[in-house]
């Protein structure tokens, strides 16, 4: 077991409970963790120091150095595991990175590049990203989306006639 998680107790700038994380034990494979669909939270994080050690340390330069370093030692082989115990209170606010979706997003893509060995996991990874992105965006600013859309649809379309 390279790493081990737990559940979170959310609390408000006032100190009060407002949420929890709660999820069932289980082991996770680099694989699982790569395509950014499970959430492991950081603050409850346990990582061996040796392994820690054998990537070379937590990288700054990775907008999400957490994800970064797990990935980097599961590479290696192993897994973490995920318990269904409370390890932490931690504070939810409006200035948590994982709410900025558009670094999110840049930190995912910055990620990916690292990782293209795994071409298939990759490419899907990609995929998501982009998804996300376009769904985001839709979101902000959904004319702007749509005509984009529309506009390549009518140029694919026109092609295949």
């Amino acid at each position: 077991c390279k790493g081990v998680f737990g559940n979170m107790i959310l609390i408000n700038n006032q100190n009060e409970e407002c949420g929890k994380i709660i999820k069932k034990e289980k082991k996770y494979f680099f694989k699982d963790l790569f395509r950014y669909t499970e959430y492991l939270p950081a603050p409850t994080q346990i990582l061996r120091l040796k392994d820690i050690k054998s990537v070379n340390g937590f990288n700054e330069k990775f907008i999400i150095e957490d994800w970064y370093i797990y990935l980097k030692i599961l590479e290696q082989g192993g897994y973490c595991i995920y318990l269904n115990y409370i390890f932490t209170k931690y504070r939810s606010h409006e200035d948590n990175l994982s709410k900025k979706k558009n670094i999110m997003i840049i930190g995912k893509l910055q990620i990916a590049d690292c990782f293209k060995s795994h071409e298939r996991e990759y490419n899907q990874l990609l995929i998501e990203i982009y998804l996300f992105a376009i769904i985001n965006m839709f979101f902000l600013h959904p004319i702007m989306v749509l005509k984009a859309l529309s506009g390549k649809l009518i140029r694919k379309l026109n092609g295949m006639l």
